[in-house]
């Protein structure tokens, strides 16, 4: 004699039970699947591109800093920022985000511009940096 459990088991696994569920995916689930990750993808690359941006962004600051080195090594060999120019250091940033300038030579003062580049230029807030010989960073958001 067969149990009640038994006649349950047996009739959950019959053929058309079976096959029903061997077929995979409907349209309607896939078509949810395709929403989800287009929705998590839209959310996901706007964000990535700010964090890449950002991280390029201490390219600039690095390159600033050396080039600022530079110059100080230029005024103490020579006793004067005059004549310091982009032949002191490279006139772009090391990954290349960034193009740099020296503006504002006096004997006692300079100013180190680097201004974004490229796909780097799209960061609209800080499109240039800067920072002269007494080490103001602006804009300051930016450092």
């Amino acid at each position: 004699m067969k149990t009640v459990f038994q006649k349950t088991a047996m009739a959950s696994t019959s053929p058309a039970v079976l096959r029903k569920s061997l077929l995979g995916f409907t349209l309607i689930e896939l078509l949810i699947v395709v929403a989800i990750v287009g929705i998590l993808a839209a959310i996901a690359v706007p964000s990535y591109q700010t964090q890449v941006r950002e991280a390029r962004r201490s390219d600039a600051q690095t390159a600033l800093t050396r080039f600022a080195l530079a110059v100080e090594r230029y005024a103490v060999a020579q006793g004067s920022y005059l004549g310091a120019t982009t032949a002191v250091y490279s006139t772009t940033s090391v990954d290349g985000y960034y193009t740099l300038s020296i503006s504002n030579v006096t004997a006692s003062t300079y100013t180190l511009t680097a201004s974004a580049t490229g796909t780097q230029a799209a960061d609209t807030s800080c499109l240039s940096l800067t920072l002269d010989q007494a080490g103001n960073k602006l804009p300051t958001a930016c450092w």
